[in-house]
């Protein structure tokens, strides 16, 4: 499919159902294609071994193509190259085999997803691979550029990037020949945009400015000035790649109180802002992590995705400056932790943020939801509780709450215990439902006419007796006696006295 649609600029067709299965290039297929943004994510792209410049210039596009099968594919060199939308999360992404990202996100202003996780072992060139991403900072210090040999214009003109890329020092091979690496910081946030200079004990600068001493494996002669392990490294730095060394692999580092960096539940965190994908697919961590200070995190994207095994209570932390809780909890089955009382006033998305917590139950009703809008990944509330078997809460109170009629809603409560799984409606009086059936009727503050079920607390109003006869019988007990017998006993006292009691003047008639 070699240019199939490439200059096509106006082509915005249904093909997501074709058969691409055997396709091996889709090299420059939508190059220039700019209204294209058909949905393709079910495409089948495991044979596909080149997918050079495929949406160059494809300035619409931003279609989930994360679940695409790229593990066969080589090259990506302009893949995304002034795809100004794009921002999809292709974090999953299997890389493995790729050798060249010349220029891949080159122009993608819009770009900033977390790849730290991608396996670049493979790669050998990253020329302008960011060049002009202005969007883009992302911790990567952790790819592995060994095989890279040219790093030329890499970040040039990323004006967010702002990492500590000086790791990558101590992987980069120079035999037979140093990678190139001339401009690769320029017009980016670094502290340092100095061209790495790859003959230095260690190389570098990456970004950051190199320690003026490198630390030592030997004891020192000297007692140490740091009260502990984890003070005397927080007073270095903690920026998120910091915070990522010491989590390990996998969060299989060594948390305990004699650990390289102290207990990690006394780790100060308090200047990191940036807590992405921080516990992702750390199935085992169930550390005491309740009293960091998170009060500078911004985004918690992805945070505790896949964490199967976390229950910690974390109740307490302060997100009142986080704006996206995207896919925070997904697939985190054992969580169900009271986090009523967080603050998110300023989250703008809440999409999939407990999809698949398949434990998770608790009443977050009371949350300010405000500020939830939709965006390019579908954010809003789409599948934010899809698959929470667990979860029954009502969440009505959250319609008043919501000010735009257009925020993504859709599979909000798919999979859930609730009894409304239905798609909340933003557009009815009110919004929802919320888990909960929305009540038939509203209050009316017009007065009822049936009575009341309640006691009342006013004094009776009933009517003052007639004087005037009345036209039907009375009830009332007569003051004369009855010309006829009673056939029946009365339950009354009778309103005058006893005949039997009063005095006769006659003579008695009996014997």
């Amino acid at each position: 499919m070699e240019g199939m649609f490439a200059l096509a600029k106006n082509f915005n067709q249904n093909i997501g159902s074709w058969d691409v299965s055997s396709v091996l290039t889709f090299e420059v297929a939508f190059h220039g294609a700019s209204a294209f943004n058909a949905d393709l994510s079910n495409w089948d792209t495991s044979k596909v071994t080149n997918m050079a410049a495929m949406f160059l210039d494809a300035t619409s596009f931003d279609i989930d193509i994360s679940g695409w099968d790229v593990s066969s594919v080589t090259t990506f060199s302009s893949a995304f190259r002034n795809a100004t939308n794009f921002n999809i999360d292709i974090s999953g992404w299997d890389v493995s085999s790729v050798s060249y990202f010349y220029s891949t996100f080159k122009g993608a202003t819009s770009f900033n997803i977390d790849i730290s996780r991608w396996d670049t072992s493979q790669v050998k060139a990253m020329k302008w691979m960011f060049d002009g991403a202005t969007s883009f900072d992302i911790d990567i210090s952790g790819w592995d550029v060994s095989s890279v040999a040219d790093f030329q214009y890499a970040f040039n003109g990323a004006a967010s990037f702002n990492q500590d890329l000086n790791p990558w020092g101590t992987k980069i091979t120079t035999n037979p020949y140093p990678p190139s690496t001339e401009y690769m910081f320029n017009g980016t946030s670094c502290p340092s945009t100095a061209d790495p200079d790859l003959s230095a004990s260690p190389k570098g600068p990456f970004c950051s400015v190199l320690p003026t001493s490198m630390p030592s494996d030997l004891p020192s002669s000297s007692p140490s000035s740091s009260q502990s392990p984890s003070v005397r490294y927080i007073q270095q730095i903690f920026h998120y790649s910091d915070l990522r060394a010491a989590l390990g692999t996998n969060c299989d580092g060594d948390f305990s109180p004699t650990g390289p960096y102290g207990a990690i539940s006394d780790w100060d965190v308090s200047r990191v802002s940036y807590f992405e994908g921080l516990f992702r697919f750390c199935y085992t961590f169930n550390e005491d992590i309740s009293g960091w200070t998170t009060s500078k995190v911004t985004t918690m994207r992805s945070t505790f995705r896949r964490a199967s095994a976390f229950n910690q209570d974390i109740s307490s932390w302060d997100v009142s400056s986080v704006t996206t809780m995207a896919n925070l909890f997904l697939n985190a089955t054992s969580f169900n932790v009271d986090i009523s009382g967080w603050d998110t006033s300023q989250v703008t998305t809440l999409n999939s943020m407990f999809k698949g917590a398949t434990s998770f139950d608790i009443d977050i009703s009371g949350w300010d939801v405000s500020s939830v809008t939709g965006g390019n990944l579908g954010d809003g509330f789409q599948s934010a509780f899809n698959g929470a078997s667990s979860f029954n809460q009502d969440l009505n109170t959250w319609g008043s709450k919501i000010t735009s009629t257009i925020v993504p809603t859709t599979s909000m409560f798919t999979g859930t215990s609730c009894p409304s799984t239905a798609d909340p409606d933003l557009s009815a009086s009110p919004k929802g439902p919320f888990c909960s059936f929305l009540p038939t009727s509203m209050p009316s503050d017009l007065p009822s006419n049936a009575p009341s079920l309640e006691p009342s607390t006013l004094p009776s109003i009933s009517a003052a007796p007639s004087r005037l006869p009345s036209s039907s019988p009375i009830i009332a007990p007569s003051s004369k006696p009855s010309e006829s017998p009673s056939t029946s006993p009365s339950k009354l006292p009778s309103a005058i006295p006893s005949l039997s009691n009063w005095p006769s003047d006659a003579p008695s008639m009996a014997p």
